[in-house]
């Protein structure tokens, strides 16, 4: 769905890229209602998390949404 859609149910306030998700980074982002995130899992002889995950802070754009 295209951002600009009136259906929408989020608005992205703030991206984080380069990390490895914590669930607290849009702790700080005002207006965030709730988060998307995603990180790459480490595979083969790969040990402990890799900063490759993204974060985005959301906001709710409907009652209910979040």
């Amino acid at each position: 769905m295209d951002c600009s859609n009136p259906d929408a149910d989020f608005r992205i306030l703030h991206r984080i890229a380069g990390v490895t998700p914590s669930g607290r980074e849009c702790d700080t982002v005002s207006g965030a209602t709730s988060r998307y995130e995603w990180a790459l899992q480490p595979r083969g002889f790969a040990r402990g998390a890799s900063p490759d995950g993204v974060v985005f802070c959301l906001a709710a754009l409907h009652a209910g949404s979040g």
